[in-house]
């Protein structure tokens, strides 16, 4: 007798990211680096930059909420920021956005949702508290790319999948030593937010993202247990 086994051998997170995903990180970077090296030589600009509770929601200077994403107080803030931006800018624009308009649309979305996580992190500090970086944003994509892992990607047993995904999460998202000037709470609200966003994209993108799939039939020949009268 002969078994027949179907194998999903691809899907769309396994394809080759288009040019987008490098682009759009590039870009994030060079304006982030852009505003920060020239801050942090005029004092000026770097507090115009910066946001805090008090300066967005009580003086009603609500560009503070995107300008401060590009802002980092130092080099090592920057270059950690920018590394992951990179990466995850190619996971996910230059994947899961499977068109180039598709691409567009998660750049637009997630810099809503990395907006979004600005504003709710400033709520939940006191008026006078300063907030600024990239890291919600980065948190979002990887609560974003992570959850698409799940649901999308297929090859593996969901259980392989949610300990990967646990695995590289403890490794690049889990801080090894906690610091006073980090904002824990951004990170967490960026990664609750990506996780939303990514159930909204599976929910709508479904029967398109499985268009993706690529399946490998195998027929393997096997003998029965017991003789077959």
């Amino acid at each position: 007798m002969s078994r027949i086994e179907v194998r999903i051998v691809q899907t769309l997170m396994s394809r080759k990211p288009n040019q987008w995903g490098i682009l759009f990180g590039g870009t994030l970077i060079l304006l982030s680096s852009l505003l920060s090296l020239r801050a942090w030589e005029d004092e000026a600009l770097f507090q115009w930059a910066m946001s805090s509770r008090d300066l967005v929601f009580q003086q009603g200077q609500y560009y503070r909420l995107i300008t401060a994403i590009f802002l980092h107080g130092d080099l090592g803030h920057l270059l950690s920021n920018s590394y992951m931006l990179l990466v995850l800018s190619i996971f996910v624009f230059g994947t899961l956005g499977i068109s180039n308009r598709g691409s567009f649309v998660l750049l637009l979305y997630s810099f809503l949702g990395a907006v979004a996580v600005q504003a709710m992190t400033l709520m939940s500090y006191p008026a006078q508290v300063g907030l600024l970086g990239a890291s919600g944003w980065v948190y979002l994509l990887a609560g974003f790319w992570f959850f698409n892992y799940l649901w999308i990607d297929r090859r593996r047993k969901f259980f392989n999948r949610w300990i990967r995904v646990i695995g590289v999460s403890l490794v690049i998202l889990f801080p090894t030593t906690f610091e006073e000037n980090v904002s824990y709470l951004a990170h967490l609200y960026g990664f609750i937010v990506g996780a939303l966003f990514a159930l909204g994209y599976f929910i709508t993108m479904r029967s398109r993202v499985r268009q993706f799939e690529e399946v490998q039939i195998l027929n393997e020949e096997f003998l029965p247990e017991e003789p077959l009268d």
